[in-house]
C-alpha cells in the first residue's frame, strides 16, 4: 500500500471523488496579500465554485462583495455586478513569474493564485492520481513532534501557476498537512502550505484551514503573518 493509496483512503477513496462534478465553498480570506498595503487586518467573505473535472474556478467576494472573478489555467477576468468584464488578462501565469516580489502583485495576480490554490487545495489528493503526474515517496520526516510521510509529485508545465514540483506531507491516517512549493515571484524564497481542521461535508473531507507562508532556508515558514490564510465554513458538493 502506497502513501498516495493511504491517502486517497483517508478521503474516502476514488469513488468518492467519482461521485460529484461540482463544488461550492464558502470561506473567509485574510494574510498580508489579502491586506496588500493596508495597516490594519483585512478579511474578505469568498465564495468559490468550481468543477472537478479541470481547474476552473468563480470567486464571488473577493475584491468586493458585488465583483466576481472567474479563473481559468490561461485566462483570468473580473467583472462587476452589471455581468461587464472590467479587468481581465490572457496567460496569468506569465504575468505572476514577472513579478519581483510578492508586494507587487495586483488584483488580477491575486484572484488567479487565490482560485488555482483553492481548486488544488479541494482537489487534493485526488488530483495526485492523474497518469500525467510522477509521485515519488520521500523518507519521512519529524517535525513538531510528529513525524510526516513525504510525497514528492512532478509534473510537466501546464501553464498554471503550480509549480512542476511540490512535496506533500501527510500524518499517520493519510490527511495532508503540509505542501511546499516553488516560488511564484522571481525575488522570493518557496513557500509552504499548512492544512488542518478536516471536516466531513456530505461524505467529502476538506481541510477547512490553510496558511500559506514564505520558507525558509531550513524548510520552516518565515512568516509571522500568514501570506494567505484561508477557513472554510460551508462546502457542497454536487
Amino acid at each position: 500500500m502506497t502513501l498516495l493509496d493511504d491517502a486517497l483512503r483517508a478521503y474516502g477513496g476514488l469513488a468518492a471523488w467519482r461521485l460529484f462534478t461540482r463544488f461550492v465553498v464558502h470561506m473567509t480570506l485574510r494574510g498580508l496579500l489579502a491586506a496588500r498595503g493596508s495597516d490594519k487586518p483585512v478579511c474578505h467573505e469568498i465564495v468559490a465554485e468550481g468543477s472537478f473535472q479541470t481547474p476552473e474556478i468563480r470567486l464571488t467576494g473577493f475584491n468586493a462583495a458585488d465583483c466576481r472573478c472567474i479563473c481559468e489555467t490561461d485566462r483570468v477576468a473580473i467583472w462587476n455586478s452589471q455581468g461587464r468584464e472590467i479587468e481581465t488578462r490572457e496567460r496569468p501565469s506569465e504575468s505572476l513569474r514577472q513579478r519581483a516580489s510578492l508586494a507587487q502583485w495586483d488584483d488580477l495576480d491575486l484572484a488567479y493564485y487565490l482560485g488555482m490554490s483553492i481548486w488544488d487545495h479541494i482537489a487534493t489528493p485526488f488530483v495526485l492520481s492523474s497518469p500525467d503526474l510522477i509521485a515519488e515517496e520521500l523518507p519521512p520526516l519529524l517535525e513538531r513532534g510528529s513525524a510526516s510521510r513525504r510525497l514528492k509529485v512532478s509534473s510537466p508545465p501546464d501553464g498554471t501557476p503550480r509549480p512542476n514540483e511540490r512535496v506533500y506531507y501527510f500524518d499517520n491516517k493519510g490527511l495532508p498537512r503540509r505542501v511546499d512549493t516553488a516560488s511564484l515571484g522571481a525575488g522570493d524564497p518557496p513557500l509552504t502550505h499548512y492544512t488542518s481542521a478536516h471536516v466531513n461535508f456530505s461524505g467529502f473531507v476538506v481541510p477547512t484551514l490553510r496558511s500559506s507562508f514564505h520558507q525558509t532556508p531550513d524548510g520552516k515558514h518565515a512568516n509571522k503573518d500568514a501570506l494567505i490564510d484561508l477557513e472554510i465554513f460551508d462546502a457542497s458538493f454536487s
